[in-house]
């Protein structure tokens, strides 16, 4: 598995950008996938508070299950 691998460089993002959307969104996502979603809702929810500063946008939420939504 290379979970463990994405989440230790999008961390690294976030400690150098703490308003990196996509890395707060993609993190989020990492952790939705394996089930973890409380630690999912934290990056979804830091992700959407980064978003009212930067203008950037968030696609929709694909899991790999298929499963597709909106935050």
């Amino acid at each position: 598995e290379t979970w463990p691998e994405a989440i230790r460089a999008y961390r690294k993002v976030i400690e150098l950008n703490p308003k990196a959307v996509g890395a707060l969104n993609n993190l989020g996502t990492l952790y939705y996938d394996q089930g973890n979603l409380d630690q999912a809702a934290t990056y979804y929810e830091a992700a959407l508070a980064a978003l009212g500063t930067t203008g950037a946008t968030i696609p929709p939420v694909t899991g790999t299950t298929g499963t597709t939504g909106t935050i």
